[in-house]
């Protein structure tokens, strides 16, 4: 039988997969929710970490009734699937909880960047992120709802 540890491995390989390659998981945004939500909440589950797991959810129903996919689906309309969008705002949840290691976060700055109302960039950055899911990894928090919070606190 395996350890704890084995399965532990095992899920956090899955975490690196899941945001990375999201479409070989999941055919659209409501089933990448589903992968990745069950995903983090079995790995919190084994690290007995309830209340972060509380708190992530509710962080993640401020997306709506829809849940995290329907921001997306909103603005893109629904011929994109939005799978790489939904994984890259939990790949933002695996990372603040340690089961996901980016090479860097963005700064103060580029956040304000993306994030300004009315900003010059906006509507380029939000061409961009729809042309190049990669991009939307990248970037990953550049879609988050108004009036949340970015790296900065701010």
């Amino acid at each position: 039988m395996r350890t704890v540890d084995d399965l532990r491995r095992r899920w956090l390989d899955q975490v690196r997969h899941v945001v990375l390659l999201s479409g070989m998981w999941a055919c659209n945004g409501r089933e990448m929710e589903s992968v990745a939500r069950t995903l983090l909440e079995n790995l919190c589950f084994l690290d007995e970490r309830d209340r972060e797991y509380e708190e992530v959810r509710e962080e993640l129903g401020r997306y709506g009734q829809v849940g995290v996919p329907g921001p997306f689906t909103a603005l893109f309309g629904t011929e994109q699937r939005c799978m790489a969008e939904v994984a890259s705002v939990y790949a933002e949840q695996f990372h603040r909880l340690g089961y996901l290691a980016v090479d860097r976060e963005l700064g103060p700055q580029e956040w304000d960047e993306l994030t300004r109302l009315g900003a010059p960039g906006r509507v380029g950055v939000l061409r961009l992120l729809r042309r190049d899911p990669h991009g939307v990894r990248a970037w990953g928090r550049a879609l988050r709802p108004l009036g949340r919070r970015g790296p900065s606190g701010a």
